[in-house]
């Protein structure tokens, strides 16, 4: 199954950089009747382009109690994102290349507590584009998604709920691309592969992220080992993306997720909507609201919530 599995992602692959490479050129020629000179009424095509670009920002957060009646915990927290592309286009097509990267945590100073994570991603997207016109193209798309570190439910949660790669997702888009203006875009993608990888043992014995846990013995104890690994999901994917100034100083970016798998219940649609607001102070200053909505039952049955506001350093490359 896993090499099956492996043979159709490299296939996906492979089929979305087919026409990276290929280039068309139309070359000048002229013809001479009866001493008159006759040029083709020819265009040259632009070459392909290659930009690269990213950002950087770091958000602080702190608080601080003295004999506080109503109570409360001195922290300090942070939290770092870092935006890297690269990307090719012609007349006809563009190839983007992309990974986010992010890790924060708060820190409350106290012995008995370790360090709560208040953000960790690892976000490789590869995206190729076939332009049928200014706002429609074929869009086809590889994504790989883990994070970093260790995740627990709280700060004295002793059960590991999340490491590197378990989960780690492999998902593939295939589909029509409508972007009305510069700043959204919407993608519909009714072939969309979903490949959940939980590579933690122990917590795929549990069988966390839809995986199945392990099998049991005959007094119903789970056997060590036995739950599996890898989870595959096929289905269609819905995907809204902007990115705009919607007044001086103040930026939104913000992209919604919605995927139905055709393979099991498909009425039941995983729901995912991120959104950052930045207030720009000056050039390399702002305040920045993050948040993250998220719904996805082999997860948890509830939707899940996360907001981060603070105040932190911008720098664009």
């Amino acid at each position: 199954m896993t090499q099956k599995i492996t043979v159709t992602l490299l296939l996906f692959f492979i089929i979305s950089l087919t026409n990276t490479f290929a280039e068309k050129r139309i070359s000048y020629y002229t013809e001479k009747v009866d001493t008159v000179e006759i040029k083709s009424d020819t265009t040259k095509l632009s070459k392909p382009k290659w930009t690269a670009g990213g950002s950087q920002n770091i958000l602080f957060t702190q608080a601080a109690f003295s004999e506080w009646q109503s109570g409360g915990e001195n922290y300090l927290g942070g939290l770092g994102t870092l935006n890297v592309f690269i990307s090719r286009s012609s007349t006809k097509s563009v190839w983007t290349n992309t990974i986010n990267l992010e890790y924060g945590s708060n820190h409350t100073f106290k012995n008995d507590k370790r360090a709560a994570k208040t953000a960790d991603l690892i976000d490789f997207i590869t995206d190729y584009q076939i332009k049928f016109s200014d706002k429609w193209s074929f869009r086809t798309s590889l994504n790989l998604k883990t994070q970093f570190a260790p995740g627990y439910k709280d700060d004295k949660d002793t059960i590991m709920r999340s490491r590197f790669m378990a989960p780690g997702y492999i998902i593939n888009n295939n589909g029509i691309s409508y972007q009305p203006k510069k700043w959204i875009s919407i993608q519909a993608s009714p072939l969309t592969s979903k490949i959940v990888l939980v590579l933690d043992q122990d917590i795929a014995d549990r069988g966390e992220y839809g995986v199945k846990k392990a099998k049991t013995d005959s007094k119903g104890d789970p056997i060590k080992g036995t739950g599996e690994n890898v989870r595959y999901e096929f289905g269609g994917t819905i995907k809204v993306m902007m990115n705009k100034e919607v007044a001086k100083n103040i930026t939104v970016v913000s992209e919604l997720n919605l995927f139905s798998n055709y393979l099991e219940d498909a009425k039941n649609v995983d729901f995912e909507w991120k959104t950052k607001v930045d207030f720009k102070i000056n050039k390399y200053f702002s305040t920045t609201l993050l948040a993250h909505f998220l719904y996805d039952d082999n997860i948890a049955s509830v939707l899940q919530f996360k907001e981060v506001l603070g105040v932190g350093f911008n720098y664009k490359f």
